[in-house]
């Protein structure tokens, strides 16, 4: 059917709505390690620890996942730095996974929300939050 696969992942952070329960900072990153793994399982070789898996389950192509989602419906306030998870889970996973891309539609929502959370700063910086995001600043 031509659909490609676009993980969702949580970033440490329950429903804001709900509870704001969130994970600490401290304690992120075998979260971290567990979406990295993931991407292996995905797309990594069949000599690689995940796509060895993969491959033992029946399915020894790789998936070609090339886009994630960090995050889900959550936003920047003053008790929740959900800005500073998504830069972690960012750098973890471009770091290992450089073509992996964080969807340009969530990163136009994440800045959006930053731009709001900062007293409605103007656009430009809603862009220069995009643009650091995407590694051009």
């Amino acid at each position: 059917i031509g659909a490609q696969p676009l993980p969702i992942l949580n970033c440490g952070l329950t429903c804001q709505w709900h509870e704001s329960l969130t994970i600490p900072m401290e304690e992120m990153g075998p979260i971290i390690q567990d979406y990295l793994d993931l991407i292996e399982f995905a797309n990594g070789d069949t000599d690689t620890t995940w796509g060895r898996v993969r491959a033992q389950m029946g399915h020894p192509e790789p998936f070609g996942l090339t886009m994630l989602g960090i995050g889900n419906e959550q936003w920047e306030t003053e008790k929740v730095d959900f800005f500073r998870r998504y830069t972690l889970f960012e750098e973890a996973i471009h770091k290992k996974y450089p073509e992996i891309k964080l969807t340009e539609e969530e990163l136009l929502l994440k800045a959006n929300a930053w731009e709001i959370a900062h007293g409605g700063k103007s656009g430009r910086t809603a862009q220069q939050f995009i643009d650091y995001l995407l590694g051009k600043m």
